[in-house]
């Protein structure tokens, strides 16, 4: 009689769920300025948008409009003017 393994395989990279409940503006979040970001200031020095899920960065200047749409990524920037004035 054979025996099968049952192997377990790991994944370094992390799963996102392509139907989650939340918008695309709720997952994404732009950065600018903030103690806790300050190891990031020179890398990004005009800002970054960072995906809450993933944790994943993309700088001002390259935007996430390729990612959310053009319409979605000015609501994620107009944010944080609306947060921080």
């Amino acid at each position: 009689m054979n025996e099968t393994k049952e192997t377990e395989h790991q994944f370094q990279k992390s799963y996102v769920p392509r139907n989650t409940t939340g918008s695309a503006c709720d997952l994404w979040k732009f950065i600018y300025g903030g103690k806790e970001h300050e190891g990031l200031h020179e890398q990004y020095p005009h800002g970054f948008y960072k995906n809450l899920l993933t944790k994943e960065i993309y700088s001002f200047q390259r935007g996430i409009k390729s990612i959310i749409g053009e319409k979605n990524e000015d609501i994620v920037y107009n944010m944080w003017w609306i947060e921080n004035s």
